[in-house]
């Protein structure tokens, strides 16, 4: 039987949202690459990248990128629920959509066998 791959794990899906948005605000503050702004913070490039894109959660990181570039966090960093990370990850081609209908499918029954005790 095949492994689902889990969206609500790492890594997760790209999001060209976040990534144009910390690049324009970069750009407002005169600093050309995310390498830079990794040093400027004093965090490793990877991981400073990997959040950017979206690939990585972690709430220190955006807040210092955040507070750094001077933007609210929520703006440059916006949430993604499971919904969305799964319609991103179909898109990318990382599951298929049979992948995704049997995950929501398989979830729902489990759920019902909790609220039935068995």
């Amino acid at each position: 039987m095949k492994t689902l791959k889990h969206v609500t794990h790492r890594p997760y899906p790209f999001d060209i949202v976040r990534k144009q948005r910390v690049e324009f605000a970069l750009y407002q503050k005169g600093i050309r690459s995310i390498r830079t702004l990794a040093n400027n913070i004093n965090l490793n490039y990877k991981a400073v990248t990997a959040v950017v894109n979206g690939t990585r959660q972690s709430a220190k990181t955006e807040k210092k990128i955040a507070d750094f570039l001077g933007a609210d966090k929520d703006y440059l960093f916006p949430k993604r629920d499971k919904y969305t990370l799964q319609q991103q990850a179909i898109a990318q081609g990382l599951i298929t959509e049979e992948e995704a209908v049997f995950r929501n499918e398989y979830k729902a029954f489990a759920n019902l066998d909790e609220v039935s005790g068995f």
